[in-house]
């Protein structure tokens, strides 16, 4: 669907020019025929042709229809456009430069890179090296990251809007990390089905050794079939990566920071319920609603990189290690031997940030989900960072403090949360009180709480004693024993927004259309 063939054909007067020359050449033009693209009209093409190749793939097996519908997409207006604005307006990363240095801040910029990236084709496009940069894991050690160019970005974004439903209408229902409408949350809900009443209570630990760093390139290449821009995929992944003014090579692995990257990802590690033999039954209820379940004796949890496979005996759990030897080496994948463990759930096990694990009560035995302890010293390390950095300036100290807070608790609650929120607000009590007796050592405890600690402005908690920027009464630092414990519930065992079979129980049970959860 080509939106802009009635304007003016800008493409050959572009090619020789430097984005920037292109911008101010005809900046009045390019501004307002940004502002006028029809977004709604654009997202719906996209989605259609979506919803049309992922029905093809799983209905059909028919990949040369799906083939020919990706081509479709591919060369579409639409796809390109689209893809620009999520880059360049939308993602956090928007104004991360890769190693060209190159941003795009204005409208003007975004057509006039429409315009020269209109005209090529997308297995010719020249891919640049990413620029590496390190983040700090928990272990103390660093990630690597690979920062794609702006250009790379937007083309990695057309490609990655092209091949996911053909990667969703075969992904394994075990699969829930860096996928439309799942979430750990998800994943949490399905080992807490699987483990309660001790149905499974052997754990298998796995832990993948730098995956993302080794996975095989050319296993990756043949998992993408017919896909039309496999070429430029390749590329991609041997384009390699400057760090100190040195270039290197890379011949293995996918570079974390990709926009295509986690896409990558799960598909290499797709494939690990059928090394371990699981199988699923279908049958329909009274209702005609369809259930699967699953008799093999193995259930995988997997998010990205990490996942866990429950077991039914101890024997079954240690042969879990053989029977994913295959599936390794085809990989390049090696387990780390240190964290690759065998546990049983009255032990517990930590998984995405929580903790698992089963208590005897006078009633039987309840499995409970909770806050890990590793996530609440990390959360305590943040704020304590946080107070170092702004301890003398109060509203921003509440701001920030809120922001880390209320994001934490909405992820924390979908478990037995409670006592962990209890736990913060106390170390929040005693770390504001420092600050300010810091700040004013020469006043009292009394003159303090009657300058920084209020009633709750909104009426809703009792509390008398709440810290509120003198300056600002209604900025007041939240509590994170306010957010209410909402546990996760499970997904439908294959459900996918590009499945119509599904639009239904998206809408009913989100209570948003498939269309709005992935372009709303």
């Amino acid at each position: 669907m080509n939106m802009l063939d009635g304007n003016i054909n800008y493409v050959e007067k572009g090619k020789s020019l430097t984005i920037q020359a292109f911008t101010d050449l005809y900046e009045s033009d390019f501004d307002s025929m940004w502002k006028s693209i029809p977004w709604d009209k654009i997202t719906r093409h996209i989605f259609d042709l979506q919803e049309r190749i992922f029905r093809v793939v799983k209905e059909d097996g028919d990949y040369r229809r799906a083939r020919t519908l990706e081509n479709l997409l591919l060369k579409s207006d639409s796809v390109l456009l689209y893809s620009i604005r999520k880059v360049t307006q939308i993602n956090k990363g928007k104004r991360t430069a890769g190693v060209d240095g190159m941003i795009v801040s204005s409208d003007a910029m975004r057509m006039a890179l429409f315009y020269k990236l209109r005209s090529i084709n997308v297995n010719r496009f020249r891919v640049t090296p990413v620029r590496r940069t390190f983040i700090p894991k928990k272990n103390g050690k660093q990630r690597p990251l690979g920062i794609p160019t702006i250009r790379d970005r937007i083309m990695q974004m057309v490609v990655r809007t092209v091949l996911e439903p053909r990667c969703e209408a075969v992904f394994e229902p075990c699969s829930y990390g860096f996928r439309p409408l799942r979430s750990a949350g998800h994943a949490i809900a399905r080992i807490y089905a699987a483990t309660n009443r001790m149905g499974r209570p052997w754990i298998f630990e796995g832990d993948f050794k730098s995956c993302f760093d080794t996975l095989s390139h050319e296993w990756i290449i043949k998992q993408l079939g017919n896909f039309p821009a496999k070429h430029i995929i390749r590329s991609w992944l041997e384009a390699g990566y400057l760090h100190n003014n040195m270039f290197h090579q890379t011949m293995k692995g996918t570079p974390q920071g990709g926009i295509i990257s986690p896409l990558l990802a799960n598909l290499a590690l797709h494939g690990m319920e059928e090394a371990l033999g699981i199988t699923y039954r279908s049958y329909k209820n009274a209702f005609g609603t369809t259930f699967y379940t699953n008799n093999s004796k193995y259930v995988v949890v997997r998010y990205a990189d990490d996942f866990v496979v429950l077991c039914r005996t101890k024997k079954d759990a240690y042969a879990v290690y053989d029977k994913l030897k295959n599936y390794l080496l085809e990989r390049g994948l090696t387990l780390a031997e240190d964290k690759t463990l065998v546990t049983h759930i009255r032990d517990g096990f930590d998984f995405l940030g929580f903790n698992i694990r089963c208590f005897k009560k006078e009633t039987g035995d309840k499995v409970l989900t909770q806050p890990s302890k590793d996530s609440f010293k990390k959360l305590c390390s943040k704020v304590k960072d946080i107070y170092d950095k702004y301890r003398g300036n109060v509203p921003l100290l509440i701001e920030k403090w809120n922001n880390l807070l209320m994001g934490t608790a909405m992820y924390w609650r979908q478990s037995a949360s409670k006592r962990t929120f209890n736990k913060v607000d106390s170390y929040m009590w005693k770390l504001a009180i420092h600050a300010l007796r810091r700040m004013h050592s020469n006043k009292s405890y009394k003159w303090i709480l009657k300058k920084y600690f209020k009633s709750d402005v909104r009426g809703i908690s009792k509390n008398k004693y709440i810290l509120t920027d003198p300056s600002d009464k209604s900025l007041q630092l939240m509590k994170m024993s306010w957010v209410h414990v909402l546990y996760a519930r499970m997904i439908k065992h294959d459900c996918s927004p590009y499945d119509r079979n599904y639009f239904s129980y998206i809408e009913n049970k989100i209570g948003r259309t498939a269309y709005n959860c992935l372009y709303g």
